[in-house]
């Protein structure tokens, strides 16, 4: 597994697969018993120890003093960091919208504003690595969208490199810039996001009995200039995807026999269940 300075790596894998233990690693909660760990170009445990105070993160779940209010947790984790004066705890209660919280215990969170807590524990004094696993678990969709905008712009703008482990494919392919498909403790495959929306991109397929005709009346009647031929001559057109009866209108008046039309496509997690299923067959 390789995360370089600057991305955003999406880490997706099923339950049990090693996600939250290779996370543990990184963190230093567990110890690995073969292999080595590098982090910011180091490998020794002495010097593990000391760069990982450049990284934050979330692991299994939020992990706040449940009898301090928000602002003391913070509080409470920037003394410790060694991190001066107070404008880093305002900063990370403003990211997350719990500035208004006051004297309320964390224990009176709702599940939700204890997420958001965590997300600010894992960003306080602005760290050069967030890693961070099922960030979103319990947030509304308000929440979820602005989390995923400042994680977009502390990358974007303070080249924050990113580790997000997430069920939520949908929401993770929004955001990650390079990804990472883990099947029993496996590495099965990294890929960029530019790879990977390349391999799920969807095509209005279509399929006639003259395709060379068919190709010049995509060409001139329609104007079609992103196209290309797979197997058995299907055309495969990444225009009109939500309008194919135009595409057969123009085909048939022209006397063409249409024989297929359909839309074909990966989302995220039909691209993983086809990794792991040909892992599993192999």
């Amino acid at each position: 597994m390789e995360i370089k300075r600057g991305q955003i790596y999406g880490f997706v894998g099923q339950n049990g697969a090693g996600k939250s233990t290779l996370i543990r690693l990184l963190t230093g909660a567990a110890q690995p018993t073969d292999g080595e760990i590098e982090l910011f170009g180091k490998t020794g445990a002495r010097d593990l120890a000391r760069v990982r105070s450049r990284t934050g993160c979330i692991i299994d779940g939020p992990a706040v003093a449940p009898g301090l209010t928000a602002r003391q947790n913070l509080e409470v984790l920037r003394l410790q960091r060694g991190l001066p004066g107070g404008k880093y705890v305002d900063e990370a209660l403003e990211r997350v919208g719990l500035m208004d919280t006051g004297k309320k215990p964390a224990k009176d969170f709702s599940m939700g504003m204890r997420q958001r807590l965590a997300i600010a524990i894992a960003m306080l004094g602005d760290p050069e690595f967030l890693i961070l696993d099922e960030p979103t678990n319990g947030l509304d969709p308000t929440w979820i969208i602005q989390i995923r905008e400042e994680l977009t712009r502390l990358n974007k703008e303070k080249d924050v490199t990113i580790l997000v482990s997430s069920h939520v494919l949908a929401e993770l392919h929004k955001l990650a810039t390079v990804y990472g498909f883990i099947h029993r403790g496996q590495m099965v495959e990294q890929i960029s996001a530019a790879q990977l929306d390349e391999r799920c991109r969807s095509y209005l397929c279509v399929q006639t009995d003259d395709p060379e005709r068919t190709s010049t009346i995509l060409e001139e009647t329609l104007k079609v200039t992103d196209y290309r031929v797979g197997r058995d001559n299907l055309l495969m057109l990444t225009d009109f995807i939500d309008e194919p009866e135009r595409v057969a209108d123009a085909i048939v008046r022209e006397g063409i026999a249409l024989k297929s039309l359909y839309v074909q496509g990966d989302s995220l997690e039909d691209y993983f269940s086809r990794l792991i299923g040909g892992v599993e067959r192999a």
